[in-house]
């Protein structure tokens, strides 16, 4: 009886999801059980794999909490019905959630660590430690998102030490989307900015905004020793836009110049 009714509930769950999200297609969409102390990808829909979106993290028996990772961002649904209008337009953040706010029939709104926005539930009783959090979750795609319309294209050389914003196009000005830092001669990376995120890209052939849409992105750095010349780099800007960059020289020994070419999609 109890996982009929589990069922029942994740089924009018999801039908509430998908009758609400008019402006986006779902991405991905089902029941997820996890564990405590484990960990979960809201893009891919699995635990402990994939790049992780929160954090079943247990400090104590009663200092419980769902904390975010990766750059993703999470916020309770104060009330009333969820939607991706109202996922996508509200205040969310990186600060954790405890536990026992998260009561059955919970909604939270979040953004991934890939950027795309959804809404989960909680779908039964967390229970004491070690507990189990059942969640029914809808992450969501944006069709307008999705659409390739270049927004800004252009070369950049990036001085070590100096930060670059791939909205504008600009060096040392503007919404810095990452860092050229350098902690020693050797000890290089890009470091992002503002909530940017960056994943080298892995495919062959041509880069299609879908391409770097679907490549994982996260807010770590990402040592210059990775960036070698033709390396593609997918990313989502500060300002939510994603885009890609190639690695047009190499960098060279210290003090080194990154030199890109970039394509930011609105």
């Amino acid at each position: 009886m109890k996982k009929l009714s589990t069922l029942i509930t994740f089924i009018l769950t999801l039908t509430v999801f998908a009758a609400s999200a008019s402006a986006a297609t779902t991405y991905r969409t089902g029941p997820l059980s996890v564990p405590q102390t484990w960990q979960a990808d809201l893009d891919g829909g699995s635990i402990n794999s994939g790049t992780k979106d929160f954090w079943f993290n247990a400090l104590t028996e009663r200092r419980r909490f769902l904390e975010p990772m990766n750059g993703a961002e999470f916020r309770i649904l104060p009330n009333g019905a969820p939607s991706y209008e109202r996922c996508s337009t509200m205040s969310l953040g990186s600060g954790r959630i405890r536990v026992h706010r998260l009561t059955v029939g919970t909604y939270v709104c979040y953004r991934t660590s890939e950027g795309r926005y959804g809404v989960l539930r909680i779908n039964a009783d967390i229970g004491a430690s070690p507990g189990t959090m059942e969640i029914g979750f809808t992450t969501w795609e944006d069709e307008e998102e999705v659409a390739s319309v270049t927004y800004r294209t252009a070369l950049l050389e990036i001085p070590q030490t100096w930060h670059a914003d791939l909205d504008t196009g600009s060096i040392h000005s503007g919404t810095n989307d990452f860092w050229f830092r350098a902690r020693t001669a050797t000890n290089r990376y890009l470091q992002p900015q503002n909530g940017a995120r960056f994943g080298i890209y892995g495919g062959g052939g041509g880069i299609s905004k879908q391409d770097c849409v679907d490549t994982p992105k996260s807010t770590n750095n990402i040592p210059v020793g990775s960036l070698s010349n033709g390396t593609y780099v997918c990313y989502r800007t500060s300002d939510g836009r994603h885009g890609v960059f190639r690695i047009n020289a190499p960098i060279g020994a210290s003090p080194g110049t990154m030199e890109i070419g970039f394509t930011t999609w609105e």
